[in-house]
């Protein structure tokens, strides 16, 4: 009996097991499919969000070319001006000055050319703009800062430093300035005067404004002197950009300007420009950035 039983349950068994093993192969064929569909709607699906990503972001880039986002305005003070730009979005924006050339006024940091583009991308990654405006000509017929060891435009800047440091939006610790030319020997002469309140500066084809002399009685008469002067101990980051060529203010200037700093311990970086003249390299834009961040 227990024998008959066993062989009995043994075919039953035989015979369940058998059915599993065709349902489970027509599993198969139908996951195949599936996954075979899963598959290229997942594509798809990536394709989709991929292409609206990508017009999303486009819309998002040109409205950061906009002036909707962006401040500017004239401010003036006791007779002097500059103008005053920056994305209204950002909170603690670190500040930078730009001095202007000598012929040019605050508006040529806003107009179509090189200048200006470092303007543009300083704002796009959330910096604060100052470009203070300079005076009528010092001496005939140039239109230029005055740079001299008792600068009478000191008064100027330390209004420009009140206005940053009464503004909480912005941040005082991060002050920057860079100048071209005269602009260059400006911010040479506030680096010296305001120090370590200033978090870096960069002169583009200037110097030192301590090796350079305005005589404002002999038609803008400048002469250069290229002994070495005393750099002070908390005398700011310095980069200089100078070409080669400069026929306008000679690249000594930088030169000299670099040793000094170098000597004084100070941070200090020198490019220069090959075959380079009297001009503003924006190939160099960057690299002002890059040394103020």
């Amino acid at each position: 009996m227990v024998k008959r039983g066993g062989k009995g349950t043994s075919k039953k068994v035989k015979k369940t097991a058998a059915k599993p093993a065709i349902n489970l192969s027509k599993g198969k064929k139908i996951n195949k499919s599936t996954w075979l569909h899963l598959l290229v709607g997942i594509i798809l699906l990536a394709l989709i969000i991929s292409v609206v990503y990508l017009l999303i972001l486009n819309k998002t880039n040109k409205k950061d070319l906009t002036v909707s986002d962006v401040i500017k305005e004239v401010v003036t003070i006791d007779d002097r001006e500059f103008i005053f730009s920056k994305d209204r979005n950002i909170e603690n924006a670190p500040v930078i000055i730009f001095l202007h050339g000598g012929v040019q006024d605050d508006n040529v940091w806003f107009d179509e050319n090189g200048q200006a583009a470092i303007v543009k991308t300083a704002l796009e990654r959330g910096y604060a703009v100052i470009a203070p405006d300079s005076l009528k000509p010092l001496c005939e017929g140039v239109k230029q800062w005055d740079y001299r060891a008792n600068s009478t435009d000191i008064a100027f800047f330390d209004d420009i430093f009140n206005y940053i440091w009464s503004r909480d939006d912005l941040n005082s610790d991060r002050i920057y300035i860079t100048g071209i030319s005269v602009g260059g020997f400006m911010t040479s002469r506030l680096a010296q005067h305001y120090g370590n309140a200033i978090d870096a500066i960069a002169i583009h084809s200037g110097g030192n404004a301590d090796n350079i002399f305005l005589d404002p009685t002999g038609l803008c008469y400048v002469e250069y002197t290229y002994l070495f002067t005393d750099i002070k101990s908390d005398h700011p980051r310095t980069l200089l950009i100078h070409g080669d060529n400069d026929s306008i203010i000679p690249i000594e200037t930088s030169l000299k300007y670099y040793e000094a700093l170098k000597e004084a311990g100070r941070g200090v970086k020198l490019i220069v420009k090959e075959q380079g003249e009297h001009n503003w390299y924006s190939e160099y834009n960057d690299e002002i950035l890059s040394w103020f961040n």
